[in-house]
């Protein structure tokens, strides 16, 4: 069952497929959406921007969650794949803070 974005909130663990812990949920970017007029509203894409532990950010898209488990997200990815990924690299859509 994919991960909806509401189940996200800032502060969860987020752990690698196989259990290791990367980080926590540092923000949440909300998917595009319609304003009232039923346009398309420019907001980022979804995307969780994750304070991993040591240093360093992720900016994890929707489709690398795997599942959220015990109040705990879960990446579709194993710890040592992690960094082979373009998530350690914000995107385009993600506004720089």
């Amino acid at each position: 069952m994919p991960v909806e974005l509401e189940q996200v909130h800032e502060g969860m663990e987020v752990l690698s497929a196989d259990g290791a812990l990367v980080g926590t949920v540092q923000k949440v970017y909300p998917q595009p959406g319609l304003d009232a007029g039923g346009l398309e509203a420019r907001r980022p894409a979804a995307y969780i921007k994750v304070r991993r532990v040591g240093a360093g950010y992720l900016y994890v898209p929707l489709d690398g969650l795997r599942e959220v488990h015990q109040g705990r997200v879960v990446l579709s990815v194993p710890l040592g794949e992690i960094d082979n990924t373009n998530w350690v690299f914000r995107p385009l859509a993600v506004p720089p803070e």
